[in-house]
């Protein structure tokens, strides 16, 4: 902050304020600022009995202008934070006494949406959507699916399965890496077109060349036209796959909050919950928005700008596709113990065996 003051008493210059790029793309030139409060710190003393977590004695408070319109959000955390399939709450209310009363209109983003909204009203929210180009995806012998590209907790990150068309007449090393970055950190696989040799038949076991493996890669860059890029090496070969996106609209319902004057301090509840999808998003959470729309017949706070609020969005629990996947996979390697399990012989079997849903292939070892 740099500031002189004039021979009239007054202070002029400038103030630098750093703002979420997300709100400071909101913010117009020559728009009005405000400074919403200040803050104190607040340390408390042990006496009078009174025994202190010396990691836990100090707090800030912040001061609140009640003549300074606005509205005031209250979160847990630094953002509210919502599970696919479950809900929770944050509330509002206004920054000072407004004249008259103001509604505030929350239209959720494309990851959230309220739980029994008042006074719903429908309306269109963008929903970005990422694919290959698809050229570049079939023209190679890699089978690649885009399966997620959102904005988590560790930038904007993507998640892919990947695997090969054909068997390879070798075995396969691939990197995979964001084609933007100029330093990238690249992601390692390997498919095998001939497996370990089966001990039990002698036969050579199939590779994984066929088998899906899934690739997360966070912190992707943008080029200068707002593009994502992904690059493949394949033994030494680099192939591009442009990602094209493109905006669709889907349906959601807004909820109200009508504020009376006397009752602008006053904390409004507002319960939201996670939409659900079919896709495994990569990170902690990735990250949805509301938006609000003032209207009111006191000028202060008739379309007052309010920057957008982030949601922090949870992907569920379980992914039952990759969990059967995962069982089955399991299972499988259960199966193959038990096919390659060697025991001692002693006594005799008496005509009985363990039951397999596969059957139970015992290989049997004369002792010294």
């Amino acid at each position: 902050m740099t500031l002189n003051k004039n021979n009239r008493g007054n202070f002029t210059g400038t103030v630098t304020v750093e703002v979420d790029d997300a709100d400071a793309n909101q913010i117009t030139a020559n728009s009005q600022a405000k400074v919403a409060g200040e803050s104190v710190s607040v340390r408390l003393l042990e006496g009078e009995g009174y025994v202190l977590d010396n990691e836990n004695t100090e707090t800030s408070l912040v001061i609140q202008d009640d003549d300074v319109p606005g509205v005031r959000i209250v979160e847990v955390g630094k953002h509210t934070t919502v599970a696919e399939e479950e809900s929770t709450t944050f509330a509002v209310s206004l920054l000072s006494e407004p004249t008259k009363p103001v509604t505030l209109t929350l239209t959720p983003g494309a990851e959230v949406e309220f739980v029994d909204p008042i006074n719903a009203k429908t309306a269109q929210v963008n929903k970005q959507n990422f694919s290959f180009d698809t050229n570049a995806a079939n023209n190679n012998n890699l089978d690649i699916k885009l399966k997620s590209l959102v904005n988590t907790d560790q930038g904007d990150a993507i998640v892919l399965e990947v695997k090969l068309k054909n068997k390879p007449t070798k075995d396969i090393n691939i990197e995979l890496f964001d084609g933007n970055d100029t330093t990238p950190q690249p992601f390692q696989l390997s498919f095998t077109a001939e497996g370990a040799i089966d001990q039990v038949s002698g036969q050579v076991k199939s590779g994984n060349w066929d088998q899906v493996q899934e690739v997360v890669i966070y912190n992707l860059d943008q080029d200068a036209r707002g593009k994502y890029n992904l690059q493949a090496k394949i033994d030494g070969k680099l192939i591009d796959f442009p990602i094209n996106q493109t905006t669709t609209q889907i349906t959601q319902k807004s909820t109200s909050i009508t504020i009376n004057p006397e009752d602008w301090y006053k904390l409004q509840t507002v319960t939201i919950q996670g939409r659900p999808d079919a896709v495994a998003e990569p990170g902690i959470y990735h990250t949805s928005g509301v938006k609000y729309q003032l209207t009111s017949a006191d000028t202060n706070y008739n379309n007052l700008f309010v920057p957008d609020q982030k949601i922090q969005v949870v992907d569920r629990k379980l992914n039952p596709q990759e969990t059967a996947s995962v069982m089955a996979q399991g299972l499988d390697l259960l199966q193959e113990s038990i096919d390659n399990l060697t025991l001692p012989l002693v006594g005799n079997l008496d005509d009985k065996k363990p039951k397999s849903s596969r059957g139970f292939r015992l290989t049997i070892s004369q002792g010294n």
